[in-house]
């Protein structure tokens, strides 16, 4: 046999490789065997999408600008299928992602597969990424990186809530829009990735807690402009570019021990914003916080009550308007109800008796 590239060798059939030009039969079965690439992703989903532009190439998922029957504008994320791969996490993940309906999460429309290919199909929106931010403007103010951070923190808590994590939370899954309305995206692709950490796997609290370690992880690359790497640097090197409540909120949110994370991802950008939530302080008092709680707003609304009959005047307070107005008294100062029956006491004795006489 002739070798086919030079056509001067002879291959024997023991001989793989032409020794005067490199030919490799072994090479040309693994090009023939190439994995499916963005122009075959394109001719496979073209029997159910009007693709419109490509928006993100690979490495990573594909993402087009696409269009459905309904003439709806998608963002179409497609990855390609491997053998022995988490299809049926991706669909279940997929399923879960459909089911959240929040201001601050992009819905997901549909999802299926190719020959090929897997493909999740959600609404386009109209924003730049964090990502994008980042490399155009550089590291965000405190203030514009909270705001962002509020949102997102809304719809992961609110996934949370539901069972459902995203795990594959980075700044290019992080959407603004041109009002600074933040959406999370991408919910359906953390299965298809298969990156959940050890661990993590079905325990709906450790997912959520490497969701609030991500989100962390973006905030300092926010605030720094800055990867976060494996971990924040030591106390001792501390964030001198940080005021020190935001560098004490972020170290506890990467903190690799579940324990030593905020409960959630509201409290933690509450932290970051220098709050603290009012819920979490009820936690922390207890049963006898709230009841104080609740003391305290009875009082306050019984007083604002008894100031309202007052300024009505003497001459629309009618004889139950006044005996109200002395019960709200006495309920809500201390020793005022004392101190009036003194008084009326001694305005009773000075009416029957007359003032006394000295000797």
């Amino acid at each position: 046999m002739r070798c086919p590239r030079c056509t001067l060798t002879e291959l024997s059939e023991a001989a793989e490789t032409c020794s005067l030009c490199g030919y490799s039969s072994a090479a040309t079965v693994a090009v023939d065997e190439a994995p499916p690439n963005e122009l075959d992703a394109r001719r496979e989903l073209a029997r159910e999408f009007r693709i419109e532009g490509l928006l993100q190439r690979p490495p990573g998922p594909i993402v087009y600008l696409a269009r459905d029957a309904e003439e709806r504008p998608l963002a179409l994320n497609v990855a390609p299928r491997v053998d022995r791969g988490p299809e049926d996490r991706f669909h279940a993940a997929a399923d879960a992602a459909a089911q959240l309906a929040h201001p601050h999460i992009v819905p997901v429309y549909r999802h299926g597969a190719t020959e090929n290919f897997l493909w999740c199909a959600a609404t386009y929106v109209d924003g730049r990424s964090l990502a994008t931010m980042l490399q155009t403007s550089g590291p965000l103010e405190l203030s514009a990186c909270v705001r962002i951070f509020e949102q997102v923190a809304s719809a992961l808590d609110y996934a949370h809530r539901r069972g459902v994590a995203h795990g594959a939370l980075t700044p290019g899954r992080i959407i603004v829009d041109a009002n600074e309305w933040a959406l999370v995206d991408d919910f359906a692709m953390r299965a298809l990735l298969d990156i959940a950490p050890d661990g993590a796997a079905g325990d709906p609290a450790a997912q959520a807690g490497e969701d609030q370690r991500a989100l962390a992880a973006i905030a300092y690359e926010c605030l720094t402009g800055t990867p976060l790497g494996d971990s924040l640097p030591t106390a001792e090197d501390d964030l001198p570019e940080l005021p020190l409540h935001v560098s004490q909120a972020l170290r506890r949110a990467v903190s690799s021990r579940q324990a030593d994370r905020f409960p959630s991802v509201l409290d933690f950008v509450a932290a970051l914003g220098g709050m603290v939530r009012r819920e979490s302080a009820e936690e922390g008092t207890g049963n006898a916080g709230r009841a104080r709680g609740r003391r305290l707003g009875s009082g306050g609304e019984a007083a604002r009550r008894t100031a309202r009959c007052r300024r009505r005047g003497p001459a629309r307070r009618t004889r139950w308007g006044r005996r109200m107005a002395r019960h709200l008294v006495d309920t809500c100062i201390p020793g005022e109800s004392r101190t009036r029956r003194e008084r009326s006491g001694a305005r009773h004795r000075g009416a029957t008796h007359g003032p006394e006489r000295e000797p």
